[in-house]
């Protein structure tokens, strides 16, 4: 007679099923991203799912358009809209950052992040930063917006513009450069440095700086910035200083050999502009920025700040603004023309 088998004799049986069921459960939350992902022992939100040929045909891809499946997906609250969304490109700190009402820690633990990761090395979620997108590299961010739903992506800067500038201001951070009469160099260049941007933003340049004034970068991060964005030319901002005080005055314009003209199209728009004295262009081969790169570069000098008349010049906002409008109108005819 044979003995029926029971629920013990089919015990192994379920438990080995329990446990394939429970690996397989966690292999493909590994896969996807549903686990959360751990960088330098602090949880990273949101999480993500990365798109590989074995999630492609998930319903939620299937609904995307092709070609948004380049772009990292970022779940928005009810009610976000486009106006309420902040894009912070902070390139010098090889980041982005988004602001986004109502995207708290917990929201992207139900609402998951989807997409490419491409140059986007973690997410992080901050109280005060909002969601930080830390990237490999100088990229510039890409993004659309939906109801319910933000596409972004880390894309080079020349993939989205067609005129590129770097700006270059005179020191920064602890090296205030040159000072006299109580007015500081570097003060002297940012301002216009700010003026200029926005000079040549309204005439449709993207405009990079290498540095601001509380921080001064190293050669090596300048070349990083320049090699990252691949500029049309740049343009450097100082002043000079003389021993003589009285007499020494005007305003010039230092180049690398080959770029004369270009350079005297440039101080001629600032001469014009200013009514000093034009010192003329000389070259540079090797010294500061010369030496690092081999894009177009004008080094700019606005005047000397050890003649009180030309540092008090430089030092007012109208001289600032009228310079930052002179160079740019030249800026943008030598880039058109070429």
């Amino acid at each position: 007679m044979k003995e029926k088998k029971g629920f013990t004799s089919l015990f192994p049986v379920l438990i080995s099923g329990a446990l394939f069921l429970a690996v397989a459960v966690l292999f493909f939350c590994a896969s996807t991203g549903i686990i959360r992902a751990e960088h330098e022992g602090k949880p990273q939100y949101g999480q993500w799912h990365q798109i590989t040929d074995s999630t492609l045909d998930t319903v939620a891809l299937k609904e995307r358009v092709y070609d948004r499946r380049s772009f990292l997906t970022i779940p928005l609250p009810d009610g976000v809209g486009e106006e309420d969304i902040r894009i912070e490109d902070d390139y010098l700190n090889q980041c982005i950052r988004i602001k986004i009402p109502g995207c708290s820690e917990s929201f992207f633990q139900y609402n998951y992040f989807s997409g490419d990761m491409t140059h986007i090395q973690n997410i992080r979620l901050d109280e005060e930063e909002g969601i930080v997108l830390n990237l490999e590299g100088i990229y510039a961010p890409e993004a659309i917006y939906e109801p319910g739903r933000l596409f972004i992506r880390a894309v080079k800067a020349r993939d989205l513009y067609d005129r590129i500038v770097v700006i270059d201001a005179g020191h920064g951070g602890e090296d205030e450069g040159s000072a006299a009469y109580g007015i500081r160099e570097k003060d002297i260049t940012f301002q216009t440095a700010a003026f200029l941007e926005t000079e040549l933003s309204e005439r449709g340049i993207k405009v990079y700086h290498t540095h601001t004034a509380e921080y001064g970068p190293t050669e090596e991060e300048r070349a990083t910035l320049i090699e990252g964005v691949d500029p049309d030319l740049i343009i450097g901002l100082h002043t000079d200083a003389d021993g003589n005080t009285r007499t020494t005055v005007g305003e010039r314009v230092v180049t690398r050999p080959g770029l004369e003209d270009k350079a005297e199209r440039l101080l001629s728009a600032l001469t014009d502009y200013s009514g000093r004295k034009n010192l003329g262009v000389s070259t540079e081969k090797a010294k500061g920025l010369f030496g690092i790169t081999e894009k177009p570069l004008y080094a700019v000098r606005l005047g000397f700040i050890t003649n009180r008349a030309e540092a008090e010049l430089m030092g007012s906002a109208d001289f600032q603004r009228g310079a930052a409008e002179a160079l740019a109108g030249a800026v943008s005819e030598i880039i058109t023309a070429e």
